[in-house]
């Protein structure tokens, strides 16, 4: 098969990378949710090859320090 779901990572201040990918959207979601936190204003993504839309997201749940 065939993976149809690309995870990418979005820094707050770079570009997005890729960090992998799945065949089907619940191994990408479970791929995505074993990740570690990203970075505070970033955010990691699951897209679907076939259509190019964005079908889940995460964005950071720390906030920074004062």
């Amino acid at each position: 098969m065939e993976a149809r779901y690309d995870l990418f990572e979005l820094p707050p201040a770079g570009f997005p990378q890729w960090i992998g990918s799945a065949i089907d959207l619940p191994e990408a979601k479970k791929k995505m949710y074993d990740l570690p936190q990203p970075e505070v204003g970033g955010q990691y993504l699951v897209r679907d090859f076939y259509s190019g839309t964005v079908v889940t997201y995460t964005v950071s749940l720390k906030r920074p320090t004062a």
